[in-house]
């Protein structure tokens, strides 16, 4: 997740219709960078985030490595979160003042994003597990998982503001396992359930405005979900085994973007200029290039 999602330049998406009953194919966005891959870039990758001045984060699920990136995908620097093995690694965000947040493990951990130095951890009584995080402007949104499936709001000192209790299990009406979060426009907090396919939509103040998605294959359902990113016009994108799933601020399915290489989708991350970098399943990181509107 990328600490401001919401770029100056207006960006539109052209939907190109195909056969009646068949989910439409995006004409636009298009890759314009491709970097990375199993053996010669982001290995075991799963999270992709940006800072304000463009750099690309990517951080393996298993080991706890970051990967810095410039903006024409050359690698800037590494380091790793932790000196353990098999470690957790799920969530990863940057705040506006270049610190990474990590889950590790089910908590929340600080580092300076220039020389990987520890900077401490977010405390919460209850413990863990932490699951995805997203920063605010004024905080940071997480994700916490442990006999519920609940959003905790934390201010800039790290002080829990607000708990939004069972945030996908309660419009979806069974269980939720794993959440990913995403800030929208004034503040709003959409929370993708990766277990139940669906998207809870709540204001600023915690109150449940829409949901949509729901498991399947037929346009506006998701199968394997993966993450969620806002755009700077508050539309929707959800990585699915299908592809990258598009709504409108809405909710309304608006078409699916495919993958190069039939690659599935992990991590998803807008930077300020609004384009869109999607973390695949092969370990590429692909930049796409959004059109301008007239």
């Amino acid at each position: 997740m990328i600490a401001s999602r919401f770029a100056r330049r207006s960006v539109v998406l052209l939907v190109l219709a195909v056969a009646a009953g068949c989910a439409p194919a995006v004409q636009y966005p298009r890759v314009v960078l491709t970097f990375g891959g199993v053996s010669s870039g982001p290995s075991l990758a799963r999270n992709i985030a940006l800072d304000n001045s463009g750099l690309i984060y990517v951080a393996d699920y298993g080991d706890g490595r970051v990967q810095v990136f410039d903006q024409q995908g050359g690698l800037a620097r590494q380091w790793t979160t932790t000196n353990r093995q098999n470690v957790r690694l799920d969530g990863l965000a940057v705040d506006r003042a270049g610190t990474v947040l990590a889950t590790l493990d089910g908590a929340i951990n600080r580092f300076d994003g220039s020389t990987g130095k520890p900077l401490g951890q977010v405390a919460y009584d209850p413990g863990p597990w932490f699951y995805d995080l997203a920063s605010a402007s004024n905080g940071l949104v997480a994700t916490w998982v442990n006999g519920h499936d609940d959003v905790i709001v934390f201010s800039a000192a790290g002080q829990a503001t607000q708990i939004i209790t069972d945030a996908v299990s309660s419009a979806a009406g069974k269980p939720e396992y794993n959440l990913r979060v995403a800030i929208g426009l004034n503040g709003s907090i959409f929370v993708l359930g990766t277990s139940n396919n669906t998207v809870v939509q709540y204001d600023s103040n915690g109150q449940p405005v829409n949901h949509f998605g729901g498991r399947g294959d037929q346009p506006g359902q998701l199968l394997g979900s993966n993450d969620i990113a806002i755009d700077d016009h508050g539309r929707v994108y959800v990585s699915d085994d299908q592809g990258i799933q598009l709504f409108d601020p809405t909710g309304a399915y608006r078409g699916v973007i495919k993958l190069p290489d039939n690659s599935v989708g992990y991590g998803l991350a807008f930077d300020l200029s609004g384009a869109m970098f999607v973390l695949g399943d092969q370990g590429k990181v692909y930049k796409y290039l959004l059109a301008p509107s007239s």
